[in-house]
């Protein structure tokens, strides 16, 4: 079993998130991105009501999937299929690419949260599962890029503020 650490909150997160926000940008609404869970994200660009111009930001996906429900079916696949191999690079690089541009792009750190988990989740299951330590440390260091990668944009965007995640051991 792994170890478990006390979690923080996903609102206790963006709370920490938001108070890091200069108090003279709270106010500012330019550019404004409006978005919902399932659609594209328009961003609004202009100096005055006037002037403004929209443009689309499609969905990012990973292996062709765009909702958190099938990017977390992806991640389950891909560590099931993989777990007896070493996770390639290029594999990571796409998770921390779809992850970032979940951050960077559609600011969706909720969906972000929940597929960091995931990939913690089902990682975790293949280092229990597999006795070659190599193979084990190769998929702890996977986490770790991932995560890392992650809330290196995170605290570049938001000022110091990370995904507090229970961290992976070996068995």
């Amino acid at each position: 079993m792994l170890p478990l650490k006390a979690v923080t909150s996903p609102n206790k997160l963006i709370t920490d998130m938001f108070s890091k926000i200069p108090k003279k940008e709270v106010g500012k609404v330019d550019p404004v991105a409006k978005r919902s869970l399932e659609d594209d994200v328009t961003i609004c660009e202009g100096k005055n009501d006037n002037t403004k111009t929209e443009r689309k930001i499609s969905k990012p996906s990973l292996g062709g999937a765009t909702t958190t429900a099938e990017v977390r079916d992806v991640i389950r696949k891909w560590t099931r299929a993989y777990s007896q191999e070493f996770p390639l690079d290029s594999d990571i690089e796409d998770i921390i690419n779809y992850l970032c541009t979940l951050v960077n792009h559609v600011r969706n750190l909720e969906s972000t949260e929940l597929i960091l988990r995931t990939i913690r989740r089902y990682i975790g299951f293949v280092i229990e599962q597999n006795e070659n330590v190599e193979m084990q440390t190769a998929w702890l260091v996977a986490y770790s890029q991932i995560l890392c990668a992650v809330n290196k944009k995170v605290e570049n965007l938001y000022g110091g503020a990370q995904f507090q995640l229970p961290s992976l051991h070996l068995p």
